[in-house]
């Protein structure tokens, strides 16, 4: 979980995460995955975090954040979500006390109709659900909005897809088409949290 205590950020991100809550990080057993992570404050890199998650030394004051992580994954078996990439934006200050203090990276959880095989029939519109969580620790979204496009060749073109909900729950409905579908998710807060996130070959059609 990203934390931050006093004026040190840890920004530990599982990055493979599936349905069911399981996760993994990179250099494990999948030699082909492979991940970037760099955290900028106020516009400026301050840390490359590819090589592994470590301790981010930063200021007191309040400051704007980005963390950019992309993740790859070329075997052979892995048919889909072959590329993730993920920004967040979010506000810091040093809190009070010494205890680690939750980050408000804002979450994305996607609910997709698919069968065992990962696929979903292409030949009519299909619905999305998106819900919008903050880690354990900070309070729920509010005042959100959420933009849903969807592609279907790949991430090379885009179309928008009518979305609808409030709060935290959100629907969008794909178009039918063929291939496979790639997401691309911009998701937003009252409180300034921002999260963008790209799913590519999210799931197939058949």
């Amino acid at each position: 979980m990203p934390t931050r205590t006093a004026d040190t950020l840890n920004l530990r991100v599982a990055e493979f995460v599936d349905a069911e809550g399981h996760y993994s990080v990179a250099g494990g057993s999948e030699e082909s995955d492979t991940v970037e992570a760099r955290l900028s404050r106020n516009g400026q890199q301050i840390a490359d975090l590819s090589g592994g998650w470590a301790p981010v030394p930063t200021t007191a004051g309040p400051a704007r954040y980005r963390l950019d992580l992309t993740t790859r994954r070329d075997s052979p078996e892995w048919r889909y979500a072959t590329r993730t990439d993920t920004a967040w934006e979010f506000t810091s200050a040093r809190p009070a006390g010494d205890a680690a203090t939750p980050l408000s990276l804002l979450q994305v959880d996607y609910r997709v109709p698919a069968d065992l095989l990962g696929t979903v029939r292409g030949n009519r519109p299909h619905e999305l659900g998106v819900t919008l969580r903050q880690p354990a620790g900070v309070p729920a979204p509010t005042g959100t909005s959420v933009r849903v496009q969807v592609s279907f060749d790949g991430g090379v073109t885009w179309r928008n897809a009518p979305t609808k909900g409030s709060g935290t729950r959100y629907t969008a409905t794909v178009p039918a088409g063929r291939g496979t579908v790639s997401l691309r998710v911009h998701a937003a807060d009252r409180a300034g949290n921002v999260v963008d996130q790209t799913v590519l070959q999210a799931y197939g059609l058949r």
